[in-house]
């Protein structure tokens, strides 16, 4: 049987462009928020119930 796993990872990240100039925009400091979807997909090895160690997955 073909499983697939996916774990989604949320962050937001802030910087400043200060090679613009002061009126810009985009010169100030300013964040961005972030999605990254992992997903793992493959044969779910008989006898084991699972794809991989969901722990495994969150550390990368």
């Amino acid at each position: 049987m073909e499983v697939e796993l996916i774990k989604t990872f949320r962050f937001s990240a802030a910087h400043s462009l200060s090679q613009l100039p002061a009126e810009h925009k985009c010169s100030g400091m300013h964040g961005h928020s972030y999605r990254v979807d992992i997903h793992v997909a493959g044969p779910l090895p008989e006898g084991s119930g699972w794809l991989m160690d969901f722990a495994d997955l969150k550390a990368i």
